[in-house]
């Protein structure tokens, strides 16, 4: 017969072993339980980041097309470019040309918020109108003579402001090209999308 001191001591070790091994089952369910748990909620957590990421990309190629558009048709304007075009062959002089191109890129330039400068350059390169924001030549888009595509470079700082310069060529008779207008654009709504 047990007496009373082995008693205590055999519930006392019945006591530990259950509590132990009721803390050790317990560990393991958890365990795996919480494991694929975990791993389901990373994984839902990386399709937000890449959702969030597509949808801040869609925005931002929008902003650029957006900016395209715009400095393509402040570039694609007949008359403007048709006395660009009469500069150009000498039919008329700068002083011939500057009152009409002026005040119809003056009033582009005071239609778009996001415009804040508009350079118009002649079929040499040179330029003829600067309305707005000055940008200094360092910061034409590379390359924009070669192509008449519209090319974007940026962000440039120019003063305490960060633009995106526009280079838009102004194409007459099908490909040739009569001029460029170089555009200065303001991004403070795509520092908003991608800060957000």
């Amino acid at each position: 017969m047990l007496d009373k001191t082995d008693s205590n001591l055999l519930q006392r070790k019945i006591i530990i072993y259950s509590v132990s091994g009721i803390l050790l089952i317990s560990t393991v369910i958890a365990v795996v339980s919480i494991v694929p748990l975990y791993k389901q909620l990373i994984s839902e957590q990386e399709k937000n980041l890449v959702f969030s990421v597509a949808t801040k990309i869609m925005a931002v190629e929008e902003f650029l097309a957006r900016s395209k558009n715009v400095a393509s048709q402040i570039a694609s304007r007949t008359r403007v470019r048709q006395k660009l075009e009469e500069y150009n062959e000498k039919i008329i002089s700068l002083e011939g040309l500057l009152p009409f191109n002026k005040k119809a890129l003056g009033d582009a330039l005071k239609s778009s918020n996001e415009v804040h400068g508009i350079t118009q350059l002649d079929k040499k390169g040179e330029v003829v109108i600067q309305l707005g924001v000055a940008v200094k030549e360092k910061y034409w888009p590379k390359k924009m003579f070669e192509s008449n595509e519209i090319i974007i470079k940026g962000p440039v700082n120019i003063g305490n402001e960060s633009y995106l310069v526009i280079a838009a060529p102004i194409v007459g008779g099908g490909v040739k090209r009569v001029g460029t207008d170089i555009i200065i654009y303001e991004i403070k709504q795509l520092r908003r999308i991608i800060t957000d």
